[in-house]
């Protein structure tokens, strides 16, 4: 479906979620400043503390005090229901809260993306990872398996595009060192973007980005994102469906759902519960 078409799809299906919950005028209507003017709507918390997106009765993330204590940057917009950051939270933060949801988590790992984990554990798993201090940018989620396979995630949900740096932006001296001092070298050693020219690079910044930390067979670099969402669709595609990068893996979040729910189908009723919930809230439009 169209981009429009999708969005109001999710946000539809956010106000129907919220007429489940006693309190849900309570918690919703917040407001957003668009374009000067101030608007409420359904699918913002009016309560801009971010445990409403991801603790009470909105997918109650089982170790959301971790989280919330933690030196982790909450978005801007985190208390937004259709903030991509709390639904990979969300998502994630069950699968990697026991040695047997971690096992799941290795089961997804090797029946979806492809990726060789017999044998092996979870060594390392990080929300909003920072490989780069001087990069200062970060992944939505980290996975390093014992033998040093590392597996950096991307997630977007209602966005309209992965980020790009416009024409005039690109030739501030912020972005010109950044280009020099980080991202060429990183680009020459890449697995796969070693003739990208500097405008290339930054007519898709944050694709080619994540790609470029690839440097070794053991590096992968994951988009998931709503298929349905083509305006994301159809622009990655137009790099990745293209080449044939192998640890380059694009998932559509209702494939990786349903991946999940076969997995976990014969597992306890609290863990099922959990991500039917995690479905009704994301995932119903």
């Amino acid at each position: 479906m169209g981009y429009t078409t999708f969005r109001t799809s999710v946000l539809d299906n956010f106000a129907n979620y919220l007429r489940k919950y006693p309190k849900a005028s309570r918690v919703g209507a917040g407001t957003y400043n668009h374009r000067g003017e101030i608007k409420p709507y359904s699918h913002i918390l009016a309560d801009k503390n971010n445990a409403k997106n991801i603790g009470d009765n909105f997918i109650c993330a089982t170790d959301y005090q971790t989280i919330a204590s933690s030196r982790l940057h909450f978005h801007r917009l985190a208390h937004h229901l259709n903030s991509s950051q709390i639904m990979c939270m969300n998502f994630f933060i069950k699968l990697i809260d026991s040695d047997q949801h971690k096992d799941y988590l290795l089961t997804l790992i090797s029946t979806r993306l492809h990726i060789p984990t017999e044998g092996k554990t979870i060594k390392d798993c990080f929300f909003e990872y920072e490989p780069c201090s001087k990069e200062k940018t970060n992944f939505d989620f980290y996975v390093r398996l014992s033998d040093g396979t590392e597996i950096f995630w991307e997630i977007k949900y209602t966005e309209k595009d992965f980020a790009k740096i416009s024409k005039t932006a690109r030739k501030q001296k912020n972005y010109k060192d950044k280009f020099s001092d980080i991202y060429a070298s990183k680009l020459k050693s890449s697995c796969y973007l070693g003739k990208l020219t500097e405008s290339e690079f930054f007519d898709n910044y944050q694709i080619y980005r994540n790609i470029s930390y690839i440097q070794g067979p053991k590096q992968y670099c994951v988009f998931l994102f709503p298929f349905a969402n083509t305006s994301l669709d159809n622009q990655i595609n137009k790099i990745v469906g293209i080449n044939t990068w192998s640890n380059v893996k694009c998932i559509d979040w209702k494939d990786i759902y349903n991946l999940l729910t076969a997995i976990i189908k014969n597992g306890d009723p609290t863990t099922k519960s959990y991500y039917t919930e995690f479905y009704d809230k994301y995932l119903k439009y």
